[in-house]
């Protein structure tokens, strides 16, 4: 009998070390992925592989030149809105004469409109207003925790819902890198206007869940569960969502809009594997894939070159 109650209190005391060990682990989670402030941008793993791609770095050098040449030549206009829970959203305008064509940029994880400059000079050069919003949790809009894309939709769909408002007749496409890919396919499953005619996604994660499970092991060799169980349940409280449900395979599966995926074949980041779940999952509307060989996370921009633009503008022409 005493040897029983030993045993139960081991085991008590074993379960008890497990379920503090999780809520502690969460909780660091939480603020080191999700927080304005935390660490999760300080990301050092290993390449799945040596690219020796000298096209990247060339293109690189070039698109660099001509986005400077594009912020000597325009300034942009500071826009403010208010997200639904009350946040002070800022976004950048760049407007491009009387034209009707917008473009809504959306940036990546711990980065802001600054780093989407590249994609801003593009649309711009073919004629549309640039739109490029600072996301909740970053560059200076306000919000303590980022969105990952779940609350970003909304956001998101404010900003085009702006654009609507401010314009006669705009038609509005809306591209997204990495996080800001994932935000574009969870607004292409939510109701928009129909000025918004196409997403363009680029190295896009299939849900929250998914992209913490696989960096929980790239970065620090640790299982998903109960980790990412306990941290989903923080996430709930302190940002607002939780990781299983901030999916960009269930929305992109209600989306009826003409959707097109793009995703690097080497990308360390964002698992390239994601690509053909997110691209099967679309069974409504036009859709296209784009793959870029020998490039890495968000590289295939640089990888594909002319090929990369030309696409793009290929399908925002025939779905628009």
């Amino acid at each position: 009998m005493k040897k029983k109650n030993i045993l139960k209190k081991i085991v008590g005391v074993f379960l008890f070390l497990i379920i503090v060990g999780s809520i502690l682990t969460g909780n660091y989670l939480v603020n080191y992925a999700l927080a304005r402030q935390g660490d999760g941008g300080n990301r050092k793993v290993k390449p799945l592989k040596k690219i020796e791609n000298p096209i990247v770095k060339e293109n690189k050098t070039l698109q660099e030149k001509k986005n400077s040449e594009f912020l000597d030549k325009n300034t942009p206009q500071e826009i403010n809105i208010k997200s639904f829970d009350g946040l002070n959203l800022k976004g950048y305008c760049y407007l491009n004469n009387d034209s009707e064509k917008w473009a809504l940029i959306i940036h990546g994880y711990r980065n802001t409109h600054e780093d989407m400059y590249a994609y801003a000079q593009r649309y711009f050069e073919k004629g549309y207003n640039v739109l490029m919003p600072d996301l909740r949790g970053s560059g200076n809009s306000e919000g303590e925790y980022i969105g990952m894309g779940y609350l970003d939709k909304y956001d998101s769909g404010s900003w085009a819902n702006w654009i609507v408002k401010n314009n006669e007749n705009p038609e509005i496409v809306v591209h997204g890198l990495s996080m800001g890919a994932a935000t574009t396919m969870m607004l292409a499953g939510e109701k928009t206007p129909d000025n918004v005619k196409v997403f363009i996604e680029d190295a896009g994660y299939t849900s929250v869940y998914d992209i913490f499970k696989s960096e929980l092991k790239v970065r620090f060799n640790l299982p998903s569960f109960p980790i990412l169980n306990v941290a989903g349940m923080i996430s709930k409280i302190k940002a607002g969502y939780a990781f299983k449900g901030a999916s960009a395979v269930e929305q992109i599966a209600k989306s009826t809009k003409p959707v097109m995926f793009i995703h690097a074949e080497n990308d360390n980041f964002v698992p390239f594997r994601m690509l053909d779940e997110l691209y099967n999952a679309k069974q409504m509307g036009a859709k296209k894939k784009l793959v870029a060989k020998n490039a890495g996370h968000t590289e295939a921009k640089y990888s594909l070159g002319e090929e990369y633009w030309n696409e793009v503008f290929k399908f925002i022409d025939e779905n628009k």
